[in-house]
C-alpha cells in the first residue's frame, strides 16, 4: 500500500489512474482484513481441541490470581486515592478472606484452647492429688500441655493470616518506635483498670471473679522450674503474640479499614476478644484490656507494643497470687 502510494505521488500517472490505484489498494486491504477475520474466528478455534479451548478459558486472570488480584486492585485504588498502604491494613480484605481466616482461627482457638486441654487435664483425675509430689507433677504436666496448645494455636493463626497476606510480615511491617515505653504503659494501665472493673462488675452482678489466666494456679503449686518456665512462656510470650496478631493486628485494623472509625474498630474488636474467652464474669475486664491493647496497637509501637502490653498484663495476673 505505501509503495503504491509513493509510486502514485512520484510518478504522477495520468488523470483517473491515481483513483484506480487507490481503489485497488483499498480492495486489497479489505480482502486482507476479511481473510484475517476468517482466520481469527473460524480457522484458529477449529484447530483447537475442546480440551485446549477449556484450558485456554481457564487461564483467565481472575481464575489464575483469584482473590490476590482483587486485593492488588484494591491496594492500587487506595494508593491512587492517597491512602498509605504502610502495613496498617488501610484496605480491608475481601469478605471471603475475612470469613475464611476467622473460621480457621476460631477452630484452632476452640480445639487447642478448650477441647484438647480439658480432655488431657481430666485424664487420670479420678484420684485426689493430696501429696505435694503428685500435685507438682500434675502442675508440670498441665503447664507443658498449655504451652503445647498455645504453640499450636499460634502456628494455626500465622498460617491462616499468611494465607490472606495479613500475617506476621504485614502486621510487623511498620518501623516500630517506643515499643517498650508504650507497651509497659498500656500493660500496667490494663492491669490496674481490669482490677477496678472486676471489683465494680462483681459488686453489681454478685459474681465471684476469678483470674482469666489458668496458669496462675499452676504457679502456686508448681515448684519445678520447668513448669514455671512453661507457664510463663505460654501466658506471657505465645498467648500475647497469637492473640494480638489476630485481634489487633488483623481484626481491629480490618474493621477500621471498613468503617473508617477508630472508635468502632476498638469497640468491636474488644467485644469479640472478650467474648472469645467464654467467661461472662471476666467479660468487662477483658473488654477493657482489649481496648487498651488496641490503643497500644495504634501507638507508634504498633503490634509489638500491644504484644508487650498483653504480656505485661498476663504477667501481673501470674504474680498476683504470690503478692496477695
Amino acid at each position: 500500500s505505501s509503495l503504491l502510494d509513493a509510486t502514485t505521488f512520484h510518478v504522477s500517472p495520468p488523470r483517473g489512474a491515481r483513483a484506480r490505484v487507490r481503489a485497488s489498494c483499498e480492495r486489497t486491504r479489505a480482502m486482507t482484513l476479511a481473510r484475517s477475520a476468517v482466520i481469527a474466528r473460524v480457522v484458529a478455534p477449529a484447530a483447537l481441541s475442546e480440551g485446549a479451548r477449556r484450558a485456554a478459558r481457564s487461564q483467565s486472570p481472575r481464575r489464575i490470581f483469584g482473590r490476590r488480584l482483587q486485593r492488588s486492585r484494591a491496594r492500587a485504588r487506595a494508593l491512587e486515592s492517597g491512602a498509605e498502604d504502610d502495613g496498617n491494613a488501610m484496605v480491608g480484605v475481601p469478605v471471603g478472606d475475612l470469613v475464611d481466616a476467622s473460621a480457621k482461627f476460631a477452630y484452632a482457638w476452640v480445639i487447642f484452647g478448650y477441647v484438647i486441654p480439658s480432655a488431657l487435664a481430666t485424664v487420670g483425675v479420678g484420684e485426689v492429688a493430696s501429696s505435694a509430689d503428685v500435685a507438682g507433677e500434675r502442675a508440670m504436666t498441665l503447664s507443658v500441655i498449655m504451652l503445647a496448645c498455645e504453640t499450636a494455636k499460634a502456628v494455626a493463626t500465622v498460617r491462616a493470616l499468611d494465607g490472606i497476606d495479613r500475617g506476621v510480615a504485614h502486621s510487623f511491617a511498620p518501623a516500630s518506635v517506643g515499643v517498650a515505653s508504650e507497651g509497659l504503659r498500656y500493660g500496667l494501665t490494663a492491669s490496674v483498670a481490669s482490677r477496678i472493673v472486676d471489683a465494680v462488675y462483681a459488686s453489681l452482678f454478685n459474681f465471684q471473679v476469678d483470674s482469666s489466666v489458668d496458669s496462675s494456679s499452676l504457679m502456686e503449686s508448681a515448684e519445678d522450674p520447668l513448669a514455671t518456665a512453661c507457664s510463663v512462656a505460654a501466658s506471657c510470650v505465645v498467648a500475647p503474640f497469637l492473640e494480638e496478631l489476630f485481634f489487633r493486628g488483623f481484626l481491629c485494623e480490618d474493621i477500621r479499614a471498613r468503617t473508617r472509625s477508630d472508635v468502632l474498630a476498638i469497640a468491636l474488636s474488644s467485644i469479640i476478644f472478650a467474648a472469645a474467652h467464654f467467661s461472662p464474669q471476666d467479660f468487662a475486664s477483658l473488654a477493657t484490656c482489649g481496648s487498651l491493647f488496641a490503643l497500644a496497637r495504634q501507638s507508634p509501637g504498633g503490634v509489638r507494643a500491644s504484644i508487650l502490653a498483653h504480656a505485661t498484663y498476663n504477667a501481673s495476673v501470674l504474680i498476683e497470687p504470690s503478692l496477695v
